[in-house]
């Protein structure tokens, strides 16, 4: 099969129509990603036991793809699926798989779909496009279709399919999803559901976090104490107890880890290469790396025996020393080990948080900076990475790295994954660097998917919502350069995520709207239809067996107040905190600045409806962010045009009393610079 990233025109070939509006879409047809181009047409096909499959398919590839989906399909259904070439005689109820090269302008992962009274047809040019068109055609049938075969199977009767027209392809090559298991080892099994429920989506990324200093998962035949030693700890770590993690990261020794064998990831990059996934390693340097100094201490900069760290309160020494001779050694060895094992094009090197002390303490990495003329630690790292892609080159691999790859001067041919907000990818593209967008503020899988009631997280807020909106392509960048953005990608850290059943909640049902993002043309995409389409998609998880969240009802509409106004504020906006939920009678939901209220600024209601109010109640911050508070500031109100005071500001809930005016507005304003960002809970009128 081929890559499931492959090297094309990221802009949309000019002979592809693209649709005037936005189609109506409902739970009749409950597809993610939403396709190209879907024309309904009335009534149904039945799809009987005798339907009979016909072929045209001189790509090898493409038979190859074609016979498992058949031998899966007849696994499901119990149905003869008999297969006949292209023109034998007509039967009255066919599936027809046709590569057709017409249809390769529309892209490597591009196909037609069409559902007849009396026939299914797939057109395509390649093996990948005839998997997404099968993709596509699989949520067509009921949710039981996606069960495991071997555990449940479609009815043996008739199935019956809307009739329906399909043009699509894929708007980005880069849709990915990243797993951290260097903080909790989940295992095989995991990593096989969880690759499966992502190419139902066509997800084809699988970005693999297997290094960490709290653990190295991978196998290492030139190097085994990186497994003997790196990958196992003392305790889970991170608050965790062992009945919170299950009992498949513990040893008979009682150590806690885990790693994959050599064999085992063969069989995992076997398994996403069927789905049209690649896998592309991530394996930390030069920082993040306290388990390989806890096998192999001479490669820091210290020299002392460290351990592998159980959380962050036992990171000691995190560096690799980049200026010893062996480091280099090591990695000649060490990634041709890695490269084949991944037929990726690219390898993750990580590059992220390097602590710059350690390089400063050490006497061999000054005269390293001495003698190469670096001017400090990003210079030093930039050297150093610059060294490791060229090793990388040889082995016929690309680098990419977090966009902390950039502060020192990028390699010449790295890729770069913006994960601190945007800025890190808009520069790197406007030098030529390909991109791929995964900021904290929507792509961030770790932090919860609502303001309360949430398992464990890493912090932050990224609502289903917000996914969903994303736009990856950044309105700075002009034509020229955003065409190397490559896509977009979910991560999944899991400091706070020590099981499987917790990852997927996590994972799902976000990774399934950024799918959307990444696929689906952005004059296509549509909330309201999502959010239509979402029960039958999540119907279709538990189908899978995957653990996911179901959203509240109401859940994404837009914040509603309890009073007749409008909501201002001057203060930059974090997310999708906005003004209106400090005033929507409920403490549970908050505004929230993103960076410090400046001087001046404010948080205002202009009420439509003039009333007298008694007082005035202000509840800010919150028991995680005890610190975000209007330390100094007033609370002020309009009355007949002109603003007054009616006192200060005091840190948490307060209440102030009103004239018995009527009140125009009301407005929090800040009176000096502060040191934290500002949540407003509820401002209550009485």
């Amino acid at each position: 099969m081929a890559s499931a990233i492959v090297l094309c025109a990221l802009l949309i070939p000019q002979a592809i129509s693209q649709p005037a509006s936005r189609p109506v879409q409902t739970a009749r047809f409950s597809l993610a990603p939403w396709p190209a181009e879907l024309e309904p047409g009335d009534g149904e096909l039945v799809l009987t036991p005798s339907v009979v499959v016909k072929v045209s398919l001189p790509e090898p590839q493409a038979a190859r793809v074609a016979e498992r989906w058949l031998d899966d399909l007849r696994g499901r259904t119990r149905w003869a699926l008999p297969v006949q070439p292209m023109g034998s005689p007509a039967a009255p109820c066919e599936i027809r798989l046709l590569c057709d090269p017409l249809t390769r302008h529309y892209g490597p992962e591009g196909y037609e779909l069409a559902i007849e009274p009396a026939s299914i047809t797939i057109r395509f040019a390649d093996d990948l496009g005839l998997l997404r068109g099968t993709q596509t055609l699989a949520q067509f049938f009921p949710p039981l279709w996606w069960a495991s075969p071997t555990t449940e199977r479609l009815p043996a009767g008739a199935c019956a399919l809307p009739i329906a027209k399909i043009r699509d392809w894929a708007r980005f090559r880069w849709r990915g999803l990243l797993l951290d298991e260097s903080r909790h080892f989940f295992g095989k099994e995991f990593v096989l559901r969880l690759l499966d429920a992502m190419s139902q989506f066509k997800l084809n990324v699988f970005h693999w976090h297997l290094t960490d200093s709290q653990g190295w998962r991978l196998e290492s035949q030139a190097f085994p104490k990186l497994t003997q030693i790196g990958a196992w700890r003392t305790g889970a770590g991170f608050g965790f107890q062992r009945e919170q993690t299950g009992e498949l990261p513990w040893d008979s020794r009682g150590r806690y880890g885990g790693y994959y064998s050599r064999d085992d990831v063969r069989a995992i990059v076997a398994f996403a290469k069927e789905r049209g996934i690649t896998i592309v390693p991530e394996i930390e340097m030069p920082g993040h790396a306290q388990a390989w100094i806890a096998a192999y201490p001479e490669l820091s900069c210290d020299g002392m025996p460290h351990r592998t760290a159980s959380d962050y309160s036992e990171q000691t020494c995190d560096v690799l020393c980049v200026s010893n001779p062996a480091l280099d050694g090591f990695l000649e060895k060490l990634l041709p080990e890695i490269a084949e094992l991944f037929p990726s094009e690219w390898i993750h090197v990580g590059g992220d948080e390097v602590n710059p002390a350690f390089w400063n303490a050490c006497s061999r990495c000054r005269d390293f900076c001495k003698k190469n003329e670096l001017s400090g630690p990003q210079a030093l790292q930039a050297h150093f990475e610059k060294r490791v892609e060229a090793i990388l080159t040889k082995l016929g691999k690309r680098l990419v790295g977090w966009d902390e790859i950039l502060e020192g001067g990028l390699p010449p041919r790295a890729t770069v994954m913006s994960w601190r907000g945007t800025s890190g990818g808009i520069a790197a593209a406007r030098r030529g660097h390909e991109v791929v967008m995964s900021p904290t503020t929507h792509c961030y899988f770790d932090y919860p998917q609502a303001s309360s009631g949430e398992p464990k997280n890493g912090g932050g807020l990224v609502p289903l919502r917000r996914v969903y909106s994303y736009e990856p392509i950044p309105a700075e960048l002009a034509a020229e350069h955003a065409r190397f953005v490559l896509g977009v990608q979910g991560n999944l850290w899991t400091e706070w995520i020590p099981n499987g059943l917790h990852a997927e909640y996590m994972a799902f049902p976000r990774a399934i709207a950024l799918a959307e993002v990444g696929w689906s043309q952005p004059q296509m995409r549509s909330w309201e239809g999502f959010r239509a389409r979402l029960p039958k998609l999540l119907e279709r998880l538990s189908s899978l067996g995957v653990a996911h969240r179901v959203p509240k009802p109401g859940e994404g509409d837009p914040p509603r107040m309890v009073y007749s106004g409008v909501a201002t504020t001057s203060m930059a906006v974090y997310g999708d905190f906005a003004p209106e939920l400090a005033f929507d009678g409920n403490l549970e939901t908050y505004f929230w600045s993103e960076g410090v209220p400046a001087v001046g600024q404010h948080l205002t209601l202009e009420l439509r409806d003039e009333r007298v109010y008694r007082s005035v109640s202000v509840a800010t911050g919150k028991p995680d962010r005890p610190d975000d508070v209007l330390v100094d500031g007033v609370v002020e109100v309009r009355i007949d045009g002109a603003w007054r005071t009616v006192g200060k500001s005091q840190p948490g809930d307060f209440e102030l009393r009103l004239p018995a005016e009527p009140v125009e507005a009301v407005r929090l304003r800040s009176t000096a610079p502060h040191g934290h960002w500002l949540v407003v809970r509820e401002v209550t009128l009485k």
